[in-house]
């Protein structure tokens, strides 16, 4: 009569350790492996016939040993848009986390970097997080005051501050000197975008009085061309 005996509990064990437990038991050992994310590698994750099963000695019992977490190559995403780079590391296996800031170097909605360089080898299912481009940022500057001074400076305040000079326009004015600025486009102290156009207007002085017609006489035109007077 074959002699029965019980499947040792052989899951979480180092491979070794386990051949030599089911071996005790008088059972033959079959190896197997398989990737797991939960199991360490060079562990057994499972047996077959389950632990506690009892089977005729010598009966075959094979293991499943762990292989660890399956293993991806990260791709370069540099340079890709965001799905492009979605799309790569789906296709690997990986997973994606995205973030955004400026950049004066990288278009517009291409990725900048990213956490884990091109080629390195990790697990199946890792997050991958990277930067996408947004682009230059938009600078604000405060537009200067151009009341009261001349043109040339008007201008000068307005490059400094990081604006560009827009149209110049001319008018008579009785209460802002000939050659000072009387208004300008943009209110003082307001904020727009580096580089806007900001215009102004120039004063021209008071407006020329015109001469008065002169006032006719009171002589007789004699048709000669001469004119009698009164006495």
């Amino acid at each position: 009569e074959a002699k029965t005996t019980e499947v040792p509990d052989v899951g979480g064990k180092d491979e070794a350790g386990a051949e030599k437990m089911i071996q005790d038991a008088n059972l033959t050992v079959v190896h197997e492996t398989e990737f797991s994310d939960e199991v360490e590698q060079g562990k057994v994750i499972s047996s077959d016939p389950k632990a506690g099963t009892e089977v005729d000695e010598g009966t075959e019992v094979t293991i499943v040993v762990s292989k660890g977490a399956e293993q991806a190559t990260v791709p370069n995403l540099k340079n890709k848009s965001a799905s492009e780079a979605e799309s790569a590391l789906a296709d690997a296996g990986l997973s994606g986390s995205s973030s955004e800031e400026y950049s004066d170097d990288v278009p517009e909605g291409k990725v900048i970097s990213q956490s884990i360089d091109p080629g390195s080898k990790v697990s199946k299912g890792t997050t991958v997080s990277y930067v996408v481009s947004k682009g230059p940022e938009t600078k604000y500057v405060n537009v200067p005051g151009l009341g009261g001074y001349k043109e040339a400076d008007a201008r000068s305040r307005l490059e400094n501050a990081g604006l560009t000079v827009g149209n110049v326009s001319y008018a008579y004015s009785n209460t802002v000197g000939e050659g000072y600025v009387i208004d300008q486009t943009a209110s003082p102290g307001s904020s727009v975008e580096e580089g806007t156009s900001v215009g102004f207007t120039v004063s021209r002085g008071p407006e020329p009085q015109q001469p008065e017609e002169p006032s006719g006489g009171d002589g007789t035109d004699t048709g000669d061309g001469t004119e009698t007077q009164p006495d």
